[in-house]
């Protein structure tokens, strides 16, 4: 996502954040998730 386009939309840049942080914590969840289930 380029700076570009997050300032240009500046107001709703604190919900971007919000769902790229809920996302990358979905994702460490399945992570840890498939290392246990390997082991």
């Amino acid at each position: 996502m380029p700076l570009v386009y997050l300032a240009a939309t500046d107001g709703s840049l604190e919900l971007q954040l919000a769902s790229i942080l809920r996302q990358i914590k979905c994702v460490y969840q399945i992570s840890l998730i498939w290392i246990k289930s390997d082991f």
